[in-house]
């Protein structure tokens, strides 16, 4: 049982930094037609909805939408605040 964990961990592992490469490079290459980056961020967002969709992984991509809204905003606050001082 081990082993068959160890193997999908790896498989999962490769698929991740597959999907990361893959993402990332359609970001760079809209970015390199100047597209501006609030139709770029609208199109992923508009793929994942349809992820979420076709998958019935809405809860799960949910979560990790609102996690990723409360760090950009943290960010955003942490950034204000330093220019502040």
């Amino acid at each position: 049982m081990e082993r068959a964990n160890e193997l999908i961990a790896k498989v999962n592992s490769s698929d991740r930094k597959d999907a990361h490469a893959a993402i990332a490079g359609g970001v760079r290459a809209a970015e390199e037609q100047w597209l501006d980056a609030r139709f770029i961020a609208e199109a992923l967002a508009l793929q994942i909805v349809s992820i979420a969709e076709r998958t019935g992984e809405g809860p799960a991509i949910a979560r990790q939408l609102r996690a990723m809204a409360d760090a950009i905003e943290a960010r955003d606050e942490m950034r204000t605040q330093a220019e502040i001082h």
